[in-house]
Parts: structure tokens; C-alpha cells; sequence
């Protein structure tokens, strides 16, 4: 090659003996010199060309278009080296293989007049050596990219902190790939916000980044098989304007780029596991001006698959963490005790609730075996301690929930907790050892027993006021009797004396001692209810009902009243005299209560549920209002219906018998006239075999 600054120094002669070959264009880039070796070499008559531009001479570069050459050229005024893939002679029709320089020529004053134009020849054998040396650089280089990525890539496996690992991924593709500008997104929980990290990008275009939103549609159209290479994709600037696509504007001007523009984009996906895309890289400005290709990017992309697992296992170790910051501060702050042994009983884990419920320090219980929480005698407590193994080991849960034991605390003493238990396995099914939860139930305890204790005093009180009722009933009877005769002896032997005013003072007289004998008896009753022993026999309640039914026959066609039995009755275990009273007292009820608008009819039938048998009886009399159907199971409670006689004391003895038998008895509206009286009775409960 000549040197370009002597070319004009040279004639014309000297330039034909030149071993280049050499044209000279002027400003509208058209041949106007070409010397004997390029004419020798591309074309037999040099008229032929002269006057022409050069664009319809010679091919397009490799490089760049004749047009952005020359523009580059005449505005910039540097010289540009050009590359040929090949030309066919004009003349022998030969391939031959150049590379040229274009040198800029000026005018005296220093415009722009044209240029000067050396090609360079080379035969086929050094072309291809040529491209041998280029492909090996390439190789070289991205070996080295390799590398490179390889060993930043091991490096960012295993961080657990999220933000560094994609800071560090957007450095190192800035630092070891051919491009100034790096974006690393990572898409969040609704693939529309990201999270983002920059490398070679200035914090107002980060900002501006950060507030661009994607879509859905969004990413299929960029991601789409027209756009792709290798596994990246390549969005040219003229396909820009018809996608949904914004960024920052370019550092790098137009005429320092070759075939890669400005507004071009280049995405590269992050897929994590199940070709998920959680993110994606971008990339700007490469370095040497190109659009990239398949074999160029595979280094970045190889890269890229370890920056995709990276993050994604960032990703996880952090919820990891928080998951288990989340588990030790739920575990720190429940009051229970959290127990964990290893195969062999030897404690693990000991949490800070065991600590204040016991208080032993950790280091005091952690790694000695908890047979010493079972009892002060070290066989004992291992024998115990086995029981419970075996036990969750034999349970089909491998649980144990709900029992209650007694554990020594530090301050002396034994604290009673209920305990749940359970088995721990690793993936193979092998037991890793056992976790417990300890409830402690010390005030449980102690409010238990003050329960127990004021209901023992209470039920000491109830069977003295009980007994004190009954007495009174029984001892006051007497004194009535004496009044009711010495009345009756007055109005015998003094009727004349004392006159009508006189006989109807006594009339009232043995009207409200009889109330008050009909008063006495209904203590007696009532207190007979809730003394009398309960005999439980089986007893089939539809004899019962039927024996009843036999009393009030003379009632029922008296009240003209119909009575039907809906099902049959079952056999309950219980005390036959007391329910068959329940009986007679809720029948009697439902005749006395009957309605004067329409003849009475009683349905009495059963349910059988789950748990007990349940016997209703149903009228249709006045019913009851809303406000009445806790208050009627009162004592001497009686309804709205003041014709009825009686003293309210029937449905609280019915109330009695029943809750003895363990039992409730209730009430309910029907939707038309009347109500319903339901009574349930248990069923017996069958021995358990073990």
C-alpha cells in the first residue's frame, strides 16, 4: 500500500506503475482517473468507466452503502476503509477479492472536492487466508467471551441477593460483550412491572426505564419468529414505529454505526424453569457498529441462561429467607413451647415460648435427650418417652393431639401442658425425629378446680334448698288440713251466726288454702324432678304414650280433639316413670291450650339423628308468642291464657326430667296455628372395644 499524503505527488506515469490500483473521483463520487492496474484488473477499457460513479462500477460494501460512505466522507472528512466479499472481472471474468480506502480530497480552501480511492488485490488463496485469520480472531474472542461469562456466571450462582445478582449480570455483559448499554429486567408477579438493573446508562434514563410498562401483547409481538436470531431478537429501526416499542435515545451518533441504527433494539429472553420468561436483557451501542448475528451473540446468550438460573434461584433462596425470617418470628412470638428431637429423643430445637413457659436456657436443654422432661427418675422418663414413640409411630397420622402431661419447670415444681405431636420424615421416608407443641394449661388447671369446687358448694346448696323445699312443702301441708277443718267446723255450727258476709269470708278462705295446698304439692313435684333417682331402663316410648293416651281419654272427647301418632316410637334407654310424666305433661298442655275456633288436633311422632332420638308433639291450639318460648320452662310461668287452670309448673318439671336424662327439651312456632314441643333423649353409647 501507498501512502495516501504522497499520492498527489506523484505523476501521472508513477501512478500506472503503481502495484494498487488507484481511482480518483470528485465530489459527486464519479471516476475521473483510474490507473493501469485497477483498469488491467476490473475492466479492459478504461472509457468505459469514467464519468461514472462509483456505485455503478464497483459492488456494495460489506461494510456500509456507497451512499452512507460517501456521506460520511464528505461531512466528516476521514478516510473509511471499505470490504469487498468479491467482484467478478469485467473482462476475463475472474473472481478477484479487494479491500479499499477512500481518502478524502480537498480544495484549497478547504472544501470538499472528491476523493482518492486505492484497492487493494488479493488472490483467492489470500482472501481465504484472510478470512482463516478473521474466523480464528473470532473464535479467539468469543472463547474468551466465554470464559469470561463462565466464571462471573459461577460467581452470581448462589448469591441470594437479587438486586446484586442483576447489577451484576448488566455489568459483566458491558464489560466482556460488544455493547456500551445494558438493561437486565426481571419480570415481577403480574409480568407487567419489573424490576430493572443498568449498566452504562445514566440514572435519568434509568428513571426513564423504569417507568416504561409492559404488556402482554406487548411481548408477543417483540418475541416473534421474524424478529429472531439464534435465541435473541433483533427489531431493525424501519419495523420500530408499527410495535409498541420506547427507550432512551442513543449515545453513539449515526455515522460512527455501520449497519446497526440508533433506534434498533436487541432483546435477549431469561427463561427460569419450565421456559418461563422471567425477564429479559437489552442491549444498545455496540462497539463495533454492527447489527448482530446468530454466531456473535451465542457467548451473550450462553451467558444469559446463567444469569436466568441465577436469578431465579436469588429469587427463591430470598423468599426462602423470608419465608423462614417469617416462620422464626411466628415461632418466637406464640406462647406455646416448640419441641424438636432427633430419631434418638435428643432435643434440636427448643424455641423462645419453651424458654419462658419452662425456663431452661437453650443451651441447657439443646442436645440432651427430653426422656428428662417425662420424670425425676432418668428409666422412667426413657420409658415414657419410648411409650410416645411407639405411639406416633403406630398412629395412622403418626400424630398424637390433645394429651396432657406434666413437665418440670426450672423454678421447681411440674407444669401441666397438653401436648401435639408428630413424626418428622425426610423425601426417602426415613424418620429425622419428632416436633412437638406444648400448651400450658397451669390456669386452666386452676380455674378448673375453682369451677369444681363452687359447683360442689353450689349442688351442696341446691339439695339443702332442695331439701328444705321439701320439708317445708311436706310440714306446711298439715297446718292446711287443720285450717280447712276448723273452717269447715265454723260453717257447720256457726252458719247462722256468721251470715252470708261471714260463710263467704270462709268460702275465700278455703279457696286460697286450696291454692296454696295445689302450690305446695307443685314444690313437691318440682323438687321430686330434681331428686328423685333416675332408674334408665329400656323403654319402648310408644307403650308410654299409649298408656298416657289411655288418662286423657275422657279429656280428648271431651275437647272433641283428634290425636295422631306419625311414627312409631323407638326404645330409649331412661327412667320410663319420669318421661312418661314428660308425656302426660306436654299432652296435657297441648288439650288445655287448645283453640276455641277449630276442633284440636296433637300430632306426636320421633326423628332418629346422629346422636339421639327426638320426640316432638305438635298442636294446633293458641301457640305462643316469640317473647315466650324460653320464659314458658319457668317455674309457675303460665301463659297469656288466664281461663286455664294450673300453676305453670308442668313444662319446668318436663325441663327437669329431660336435662337429667341429658337431654334439652324446646320449643318452636308452626307457621299456622299452635307450636311444637320437641324433647330429645340420647342414645346409649356403645362400649368401645380396644
Amino acid at each position: 500500500m501507498i501512502e495516501p499524503n504522497v499520492i498527489f505527488h506523484l505523476e501521472r506515469d508513477s501512478l500506472d506503475e503503481l502495484l494498487d490500483g488507484l481511482l480518483i473521483l470528485d465530489e459527486e463520487s464519479r471516476i475521473t482517473f483510474a490507473n493501469r492496474f485497477a483498469a488491467s484488473r476490473l475492466w479492459a477499457d478504461t472509457n468505459t468507466v469514467l464519468k461514472k460513479p462509483i456505485a455503478d462500477v464497483l459492488p456494495e460494501p460489506t461494510d456500509f452503502s456507497w451512499d452512507e460512505a460517501w456521506r460520511r466522507l464528505s461531512i466528516e472528512h476521514r478516510s473509511i476503509e471499505l470490504d469487498f466479499l468479491s467482484v467478478e472481472s469485467l473482462d476475463s471474468k475472474e473472481i478477484l477479492f479487494f479491500d479499499a480506502v477512500l481518502i478524502p480530497r480537498r480544495r484549497v480552501d478547504g472544501g470538499f472536492s472528491g476523493a482518492t480511492c486505492l484497492l487493494h488485490f488479493s488472490s483467492a488463496t489470500e482472501k481465504l487466508a484472510m478470512e482463516i485469520e478473521s474466523a480464528q480472531e473470532t473464535i479467539e474472542k468469543q472463547l474468551r467471551q466465554l470464559k469470561e461469562f463462565t466464571a462471573i456466571g459461577d460467581e452470581i450462582v448462589g448469591e441470594t441477593d437479587l438486586s446484586h445478582v442483576l447489577k451484576r449480570v448488566a455489568e459483566a455483559i458491558r464489560e466482556h460483550s460488544d455493547y456500551r448499554r445494558v438493561v437486565v429486567s426481571r419480570f415481577l408477579d403480574n409480568e407487567r412491572e419489573r424490576e430493572i438493573a443498568c449498566a452504562g446508562v445514566s440514572d435519568e434514563e434509568t428513571n426513564v426505564i423504569k417507568a416504561l410498562k409492559w404488556s402482554d401483547q406487548m411481548r408477543k409481538e417483540l418475541f416473534h419468529d421474524r424478529f429472531r436470531i439464534g435465541h435473541s431478537y433483533y427489531i431493525p429501526h424501519d419495523l420500530k414505529e408499527a410495535l409498541p416499542l420506547s427507550g432512551v435515545q442513543s449515545r453513539i451518533p449515526r455515522v460512527e454505526m455501520k449497519d446497526w441504527h440508533p433506534n434498533d433494539f436487541l432483546f435477549i429472553p431469561l427463561y427460569g424453569r419450565g421456559r418461563k420468561q422471567i425477564g429479559m436483557i437489552s442491549v444498545d451501542d455496540p462497539r463495533d457498529g454492527r447489527a448482530p448475528t446468530a454466531e456473535a451473540l451465542r457467548p451473550l446468550e450462553l451467558f444469559a441462561e446463567q444469569a436466568a438460573r441465577a436469578i431465579e434461584e436469588a429469587e427463591l433462596k430470598r423468599e426462602l429467607v423470608e419465608t423462614k425470617d417469617n416462620l422464626q418470628r411466628l415461632i418466637d412470638s406464640t406462647p406455646d413451647a416448640i419441641i424438636a428431637t432427633d430419631s434418638h429423643g435428643v432435643v434440636t430445637f427448643y424455641s423462645d415460648g419453651a424458654q419462658r413457659m419452662f425456663g431452661y436456657l437453650p443451651d441447657e436443654i439443646v442436645g440432651k435427650h427430653l426422656a428428662q422432661f417425662y420424670s425425676d427418675d432418668p428409666e422412667v422418663g426413657k420409658e415414657r418417652a419410648r411409650k410416645i414413640m411407639d405411639e406416633l409411630l403406630s398412629s395412622e397420622t403418626e400424630t398424637i393431639t390433645g394429651r396432657t402431661l406434666e413437665f418440670p419447670a426450672k423454678e421447681g415444681g411440674w407444669l401441666p401442658v397438653v401436648i401435639s405431636a408428630g413424626i418428622l420424615r425426610n423425601e426417602e421416608g426415613a424418620v429425622l425425629g419428632t416436633i412437638g407443641v406444648a400448651r400450658d394449661i397451669s390456669e386452666d388447671v386452676r380455674l378448673r378446680q375453682q369451677i369444681m369446687e363452687k359447683n360442689r358448694k353450689l349442688e351442696a346448696k341446691n339439695s339443702e334448698l332442695e331439701e328444705f323445699v321439701y320439708v317445708a312443702s311436706h310440714d306446711l301441708q298439715a297446718p292446711l288440713v287443720s285450717i280447712q277443718g276448723f273452717a269447715a267446723k265454723l260453717t257447720r255450727e256457726y252458719e247462722e251466726l256468721l251470715g252470708q258476709s261471714g260463710l263467704h269470708s270462709l268460702a275465700r278462705l278455703n279457696a286460697n288454702v286450696s291454692r296454696i295446698s295445689l302450690l305446695l304439692r307443685s314444690l313437691l313435684d318440682l323438687s321430686r324432678a330434681s331428686t328423685k333417682t333416675i332408674d334408665k331402663i329400656p323403654t319402648l316410648l310408644s307403650d308410654l304414650l299409649k298408656d298416657t293416651l289411655e288418662d286423657f281419654d275422657e279429656m280428648i272427647k271431651e275437647k272433641n280433639a283428634t290425636v295422631k301418632v306419625l311414627h312409631e316410637l323407638p326404645v330409649v334407654h331412661c327412667d320410663g316413670i319420669q318421661v312418661a310424666q314428660v308425656f302426660s305433661n306436654l299432652l296435657g298442655n297441648a288439650l288445655k291450650y287448645c283453640s276455641p275456633h277449630r276442633p284440636p288436633v296433637i300430632e306426636v311422632g320421633a326423628e332418629d339423628r346422629d346422636t339421639c332420638h327426638a320426640i316432638f308433639i305438635r298442636d294446633n291450639g293458641v301457640g305462643i308468642q316469640e317473647a315466650e318460648s324460653e320464659s314458658v320452662f319457668r317455674p309457675f310461668k303460665r301463659l297469656r291464657v288466664k281461663s286455664v287452670d294450673g300453676m305453670g309448673i308442668g313444662l319446668s318439671i318436663a325441663q327437669r326430667i329431660i336435662e337429667r336424662h341429658e337431654g334439652r327439651i324446646y320449643i318452636e312456632r308452626n307457621e299456622t296455628y299452635g307450636c311444637t314441643f320437641w324433647f330429645d333423649l340420647p342414645k346409649r353409647k356403645q362400649a368401645v372395644k380396644r
